[in-house]
């Protein structure tokens, strides 16, 4: 027996060539690091199993040392109950009962290469205590680091990937001969003595590198230890000072599958993971970020959740930070428009395959930086809108063929430059709406033929110039939404046969005049979504509209997260709604709400990049799986990112 300077961790020799585990007793495989053979006979089947496949394989003594970082660690009053690091499975024994035995069975994941520059965590174990109030926990397993390199290079993988043991509240402990790579199978147990233990023994097995190791850990002075619980965990870890750590970032793993994930406790009760229950993880702000399943009995799985691919540029078009994208899409085809730094409408398509066309100009016409361009896709025809500098709304078209329509005027109603234009497309028909100069909510339409009619004022409201206004359809009915001077929100519609009816409050929701209003119809429903005035990490409120009912009052859709004024994006598909949004760190979010679910999910990161703050993000769906989002960043670059659901 070999003792290291390591406190509390005791390695041991190499055994005897031609020793052959499988064949030693228990006091035998005890000498040279290895756990006794467990009570229950199923484990004890298994055990043997590992035993004989350890002939042959190369045992090293284990080259321990303190991790630098105090990784993976915990804060002693943190309470995982909470889901604040861990994602994966918990058991409990029988009152009275203990565990003196884990397994866990598993593959070295790859971790996504990290967008910013700081270091992302991925921390693999299996362990006993911890979970319940009371009890710390013994814990082994493998870790990875993912982070910048130097000189602000991004590494093809992880920085670093490493075997590790921790008894809380003790320092977690490395091992640094034991060579561990992506895609490695790995098996690992922990052995302690029941409640009373004052040792624990943990075997590591690489079966793809045919590599053995093992040492002893010793219970921590001050350790709470009542081995109460034993986890197969997927975990951000701490770093930081003693007395004050945080959380690291979760590293993107994938999916992380024990494959073989087996306790038993001091009477000999066996106990897989399917006994008992799943943990998920959840970030600071409720919003999950891994989940775990029981595909089986003695199976585990953790998910790291991101369902979304990007994000990526488009093509080599520069427009100024918070320019908003125009976007339209029929079928398979997506069209995109956005102000160019010099003036004129870009647009960049695509019709399938890998790549988008190039960016090029939509007539040669310019109009202010970040003026918002609507499109209408009706089939394969284009419509595009915006208010010029000289404050009148123009349209420009594309028909098939090789060229747009030069840009022509609609009338001489006069607009505040940059007001965003609403628009709709009914058969044949285009109506258009926005606030004018004189902060009234005017119409213009298009029956077909050359000319266009309007600018017609709508009811009696009056609202601050600019304010955007949202138009949906609603069956045959046409409905407006704007925030008034009083920061209520109004609402007007045009009923077949009865016309425009003036405009009414909608609850007692109190927003920011000229706050965007977001909607999105479901058959009959319609659905509100508005970022309040709780502050500098505002909320976002939700109205709807349901038949029978009326107009529901306004309610807050998670926690704080964005800035007053953000543009929201509503995203309906069949019966299930998604929200988009740039929160005040940069990110883009999203929160969604499924039919039959008690309330919304999320504010999830549709991670990968940085855009300012109340940047717009465009979003387009062709069917009830797909979206995609677009969005300038501030290097003035189009970006996208997609759901990837299978």
């Amino acid at each position: 027996m070999q003792v290291r300077e390591v406190p509390q961790i005791t390695t041991f020799d190499v055994p005897p060539d031609r020793w052959d585990p499988a064949a030693a007793s228990d006091q035998d495989l005890m000498r040279y690091g290895f756990p006794k053979r467990p009570a229950d006979p199923r484990q004890r089947e298994r055990y043997d199993r590992l035993l004989a496949d350890l002939r042959g394989m190369k045992v090293v003594t284990a080259e321990v040392e303190l991790h630098p970082e105090g990784l993976p660690g915990r804060r002693p009053t943190l309470r995982f109950a909470d889901n604040a690091a861990w994602c994966g499975a918990v058991v409990s024994p029988p009152q009275g009962d203990s565990f003196d035995w884990v397994l866990g069975e598993w593959t070295v994941p790859h971790v996504g290469v990290p967008t910013d520059d700081q270091s992302y965590y991925c921390a693999n174990w299996v362990g006993i205590g911890g979970f319940h109030p009371g009890s710390d926990v013994c814990q082994a397993g493998i870790a990875s680091k993912s982070s910048v390199g130097s000189g602000g290079n991004i590494n093809a993988g992880p920085v670093d990937l490493y075997a590790w043991v921790e008894w809380v509240p003790a320092q977690s402990v490395t091992i640094s001969n034991f060579v561990v790579t992506v895609g490695d199978a790995i098996t690992i147990i922990v052995v302690p003595d029941g409640a009373a233990s004052t040792t624990a023994s943990v075997l590591y097995v690489n079966r793809t590198r045919s590599t053995v190791t093992s040492l002893t850990i010793g219970k921590p002075g001050g350790a709470k230890w009542r081995a109460d619980s034993a986890e197969w965990v997927v975990e951000r870890p701490e770093s930081g000072p003693s007395v004050n750590p945080s959380l690291t970032q979760l590293a993107d793993f994938g999916t992380l599958t024990f494959d073989v994930a087996d306790s038993g406790t001091h009477s000999g009760l066996a106990l897989g993971a399917g006994t008992g229950k799943t943990l998920n993880m959840f970030d600071d702000r409720g919003r999950i970020i891994a989940k775990a399943s029981l595909p089986g009995s003695t199976t585990v799985r953790c998910t790291y959740v991101n369902p979304w691919v990007g994000w990526s540029q488009i093509r080599s078009g520069v427009f100024s930070d918070l320019t908003p994208v125009g976007a339209a899409a029929d079928g398979s085809n997506i069209d995109l428009y956005a102000v160019g730094q010099d003036g004129p409408v870009y647009t960049s398509w695509w019709r399938g395959g890998p790549h988008w066309s190039n960016w090029i100009p939509v007539r040669p016409m310019s109009f202010p930086q970040g003026a918002p361009i609507t499109a209408l896709a009706r089939g394969s025809d284009r419509d595009l809108y915006a208010v010029h500098d000289d404050s009148r709304v123009y349209t420009a078209w594309w028909r098939g063929g090789p060229h747009w329509s030069g840009w022509a005027p609609i009338g001489h109603r006069q607009f505040a430059p940059g007001t965003r234009v609403s628009a709709l497309a009914r058969g044949g028909n285009i109506d258009l709406y926005a606030v004018a100069t004189d902060g009234r909510v005017y119409s213009a339409w298009w029956r077909g033929g050359p000319n266009w009619g309007g600018w017609a004022t709508i009811g009696s409201g009056v609202f601050s110039p600019s304010t955007p206004v949202t138009a949906v359809l609603r069956e045959d009915e046409i409905h407006l939404v704007a925030v008034g001077t009083d920061g209520a929100v109004y609402s007007a519609w045009w009923g077949q046969g009865d016309g425009w009816h003036d405009w009414t409050p909608i609850g007692s929701g109190t927003f920011s005049q000229t706050t965007p209003i977001a909607a999105a119809v479901r058959g009959k429903n319609i659905d509100l979504f508005g970022v309040g005035m709780d502050g500098a990490d505002s909320a976002v409120y939700s109205a709807g509209w349901r038949e029978g009912e009326g107009w529901r009052d306004w309610q807050p859709v998670g926690t704080g997260l964005f800035a007053q004024l953000t543009p929201l994006t509503a995203v309906a598909r069949g019966t299930n709604l998604d929200l988009f949004g740039v929160g005040t760190d940069g990110g883009v979010y999203t929160a969604w709400w499924r039919a039959g679910a008690a309330g919304w999910e999320g504010w999830n990161e549709v991670g990968g990049a940085q855009f300012s703050q109340k940047s717009h993000v465009a979003a387009v769906t062709h069917d009830d799986t797909d979206i995609d989002l677009y969005a300038v960043d501030p290097n003035g670059h189009v970006l996208t990112a997609w759901l990837n659901l299978p």
